[in-house]
């Protein structure tokens, strides 16, 4: 910039600038297809005795054990068993668990999909089951379980960090019905994913 003339002269010069600039994180990843035991794709609990679109009994001591079926309303859900809830229901072999189910390991599957990376996100829930939770698997690899031993009168909490994979995750719950004779046997979890 030059000043012209023979004299002083004022002179300036004033510039004034903004911008903003927003930081650009990749997107955050997603669980999609997670759900409670017991819970329809809608979000709502389904009824007494339906499959759970959701859990699949890959493995269970009772010969009939070919669905994980919503157990029904009555006993020992509410006695024995936690009551159930708007967000969720107990799962078993079979709907009625009045008449009971063969002592030995039953297994629960339910598969998600997980999106946009699978580094530094959390599944956390709770957990409840008839008679033990003795082993959790996440893509078919145990899980490190440090949040005791579930029970059927009482909520465990759990947490897991990984071992998730971008695209189709599988994951377990082994839970042993005890006894030597045909007992109440059952499953429920909460679940919620965190990215």
């Amino acid at each position: 910039m030059r000043n012209g003339g023979s004299s002083d002269n004022p002179t300036g010069f004033r510039v004034e600038m903004s911008a903003s600039v927003e930081p650009v994180f990749p997107p955050a990843p997603q669980f999609l297809g997670l759900f409670s035991t017991g819970v329809g794709d809608s979000g709502q609990v389904l009824g007494d005795g339906a499959s759970d679109p959701h859990y699949t009994l890959v493995s269970g001591a009772s010969a009939d054990a070919a669905a994980a079926q919503v157990t029904n309303n009555v006993w020992p859900i509410g006695h024995a068993w936690l009551a159930n809830s708007a967000a969720s229901r107990w799962l078993s072999p079979r709907a009625d668990q009045s008449g009971s189910s063969a002592p030995g390991f039953y297994t629960y599957r339910t598969t998600f999909t997980v999106s946009d990376g699978s580094q530094g996100i959390w599944l956390s829930g709770r957990v409840s089951c008839d008679d033990a939770l003795v082993a959790v698997r996440l893509n078919g690899a145990a899980v490190s379980w440090t949040a005791g031993n579930p029970n059927y009168g009482y909520w465990t909490d759990f947490s897991l960090h990984e071992g998730f994979v971008e695209g189709a995750n599988t994951l377990e719950f082994v839970v042993r019905n005890g006894g030597s004779s045909d007992n109440p046997t059952g499953f429920r979890v909460e679940l919620k994913a965190e990215p």
